[in-house]
């Protein structure tokens, strides 16, 4: 008889929670400002930890807390930051927090002022705690006195513009505060420009100094500064954006002995902005698509599945972005299901993102665009209107962006000026597609004398009367106005409602609001790339994740293979090879140029040594970003390898 083998025990299986952390740096700030390099982190661990363990990882994660005390908060849609009431610190409190619900919490340390250093060993235990203790009522003292003045100096404002009278004539500038809420006024430029702080630092939230700043300038104007309105470029109708300081740059500016320091200087201001892409900007780009990404639901809901085939990219996203429960702010669930009949993993981001870049390549030649394909400006298309195909593609690009890490780097400066509500560009004969009306005004603009004109008129007045440009021209200057007049309309006016319509689908994840406030600053993300992908950039996003023991014949082989990759870059680079540096990028991580708000993790290279098994190509995970490089002897057999391995990709590869 045959024994029973005895049964194996497994490990109790450990349930992880996703909690959503961020940092607060400063103590003492009660209201919430994103400050560079404090980003939202995903940290994940086992609901069962205690308090201890959380609290271990939490430091870890934070280095500024590594040795200091801390609470956790949240922040309200005011920005206001609230400590939580928690009866533990550990993930199973947490996640039963209703305060806390599918929000972030915030770290943030605790007031400790320092110790002074002991200077005998007669000092006893209750003599530390006196000093101690003395230094806390001081502290509280300053924060006491701090809020007296933010109240009074509040009272004061209400009282001094409460005696201003709003003139009728009067510019109207309206202000538009950090929780959204916006309010307007009448002011004549050449008033005080203490009427504007008045008016815009009554708020219950205001500070005791806090800045505003034009929506297209880079230059913030505090509280503090004087003279009259104009002054500080501010000439005519503007939205200014109110920025309330934390209670530390409050202090700084207060004791700042020098006036000029704490007034910028002012600005002149100049017309429509030229979209330089270049230009530096007091706001950067990754941080606005990090803040603007950090409202996407991470959990994806099963109606944002995407069943994916290649080649047909807008029609895959068509079906799932028409169903009733989609959800653009929802996580995207991509499978590819060509090939062997579906992927099958789980869509950790590589999905995504090779569907995101192939999704925009596509969305860049619609219908709904015309003109060249790196200038696209909205074209006229009546079904499309109809069934809403506009604001459709507007959240797809979005999605793109946020999601897939894919600028949509193809709209004309006129499409973005229209986007933004910024002053529209002259009209142009060149932008006219139809071949035939474009013949017509130009037969229109060089007639030599009226009858010319006049015959010209005739013969494109059925275009002309679509339009309400036809007219009958007296004079040969007239021919000029009808010109210009149809042009303006024809690139404005015509797509009016087709335009509405796809700012509606970009105000997804407040990209719309935005792209307003950041007119330069974003300005890059949606015109015509002009940076060069080159090879010191490919070089710089993969950094090797792990190397052999120094001295090793694996170590000397891995570095030898380093240089094969930098080397055969430069080759790419130079045209030298039949791929393209866009080609490799998309290759590992699924993206054919660096995205703007970098990647979610760290590119890594690894290496496939001839010992551990067959490698003879380059293999790329592009959910964990890793790309696995053969070692070889010879270069070439390096350059071989790398061109067949990655030319002949058909999940990942070049298309």
């Amino acid at each position: 008889m045959c024994e029973r083998a005895p049964a194996v025990s497994r490990p109790p299986r450990v349930r992880l929670v996703s909690i959503r952390v961020g940092l607060i740096p400063d103590a003492r700030d009660s209201i919430y400002m994103p400050r560079p390099g404090t980003t939202i982190k995903k940290v994940l661990v086992p609901i069962s930890w205690s308090e201890s363990e959380f609290v271990e990882k939490i430091r870890k994660e934070f280095p500024q807390v590594r040795d200091s005390e801390f609470i956790l908060c949240k922040v309200d849609r005011r920005r206001r930051i609230i400590p939580l009431n928690l009866a533990s610190f550990c993930p199973s409190a947490i996640r039963a927090c209703l305060d806390v619900g599918r929000s972030s919490i915030y770290v943030r340390p605790t007031v400790r002022e320092p110790v002074p250093e002991v200077q005998t060993e007669l000092l006893a235990d209750d003599t530390h705690s006196e000093s101690s203790d003395s230094q806390n009522e001081m502290r509280r003292r300053q924060i006491g006195d701090g809020e007296q003045r933010r109240r009074k100096e509040i009272l004061d404002r209400e009282k001094l513009i409460s005696g201003v009278k709003e003139p009728d004539d009067g510019v109207a500038i309206q202000l538009k505060y950090p929780d959204g809420r916006t309010t307007r006024r009448r002011f004549n430029v050449s008033q005080p420009f203490q009427h504007l702080v008045a008016f815009a630092g009554t708020d219950e939230m205001a500070t005791e100094v806090f800045s505003v700043q034009p929506a297209m300038s880079s230059n913030a104007i505090y509280s503090s500064s004087t003279g009259a309105i104009k002054d500080h470029g501010i000439n005519g109708p503007c939205t200014l954006y109110v920025l309330w300081l934390s209670s530390n740059q409050v202090q700084e500016l207060l004791t700042n002995t020098d006036p000029a320091s704490a007034s910028p200087p002012p600005a002149s201001r100049s017309p429509p902005p030229s979209l330089s892409p270049r230009t530096s900007q007091d706001v950067d780009v990754s941080g606005i698509l990090q803040r603007l990404r950090g409202k996407l639901k991470e959990k994806p809901i099963r109606a944002n599945q995407i069943n994916a085939v290649r080649g047909e990219e807008f029609d895959c996203a068509s079906r799932a972005f028409s169903r009733a429960h989609f959800d653009p702010e929802s996580k995207l669930d991509v499978v590819f299901v060509d090939g062997d009949g579906g992927e099958g993993a789980i869509d950790e981001g590589g999905p995504t993102r090779e569907f995101c870049r192939l999704l925009a390549r596509q969305l860049q030649s619609h219908q709904i665009f015309e003109g060249p394909l790196e200038r696209r400006t909205l074209a006229l298309d009546s079904a499309a209107l109809h069934n809403g195909v506009y604001r459709m593609v507007g959240k797809m690009l979005v999605v793109c962006l946020l999601q897939g890490g894919v600028s949509p780097n193809f709209f004309s400066e006129r499409l973005y000026r229209q986007i933004c509500g910024s002053s529209p560009l002259p009209g142009n004969m060149e932008e006219v597609m139809d071949r035939t009306l474009k013949e017509k005004l130009q037969k229109i603009s060089t007639a030599k004398s009226l009858e010319e004109a006049r015959e010209a008129v005739n013969d494109a007045s059925e275009e002309l009367s679509l339009m309400g440009s036809l007219c009958c021209l007296r004079t040969l200057e007239q021919r000029d106005e009808l010109v210009t007049a149809f042009l303006d309309f024809y690139a404005e006016e015509r797509i009016h409602a087709a335009l509405q319509q796809f700012r509606e689908g970009l105000s997804i994840f407040g990209a719309l609001e935005a792209m307003k406030a950041h007119y330069n600053t974003l300005a890059p993300i949606f015109l015509k790339e002009k940076s060069t992908l080159f090879a010191a950039d490919v070089v710089a996003v993969f950094k090797p994740s792990r190397l052999s023991l120094t001295g090793s014949s694996r170590r000397k082989g891995e570095t030898r293979t380093i240089a094969y990759w930098r080397d055969w870059l430069l080759q790419v680079e130079d045209g030298e090879t039949p791929l393209s540096l866009g080609d490799i990028l998309a290759f590992a991580t699924g993206l054919e140029n660096i995205p703007a708000m970098g990647f979610p993790s760290q590119p890594e290279l690894d290496f496939l040594h001839p010992e551990d098994g067959p490698a003879l190509y380059p293999i790329a995970n592009t959910v964990v970003l890793k790309l696995s490089l053969p070692v070889h002897q010879t270069y070439n057999k390096f350059k071989s390898a790398m061109e067949t391995g990655i030319g002949c990709a058909f999940h990942f590869g070049v298309q």
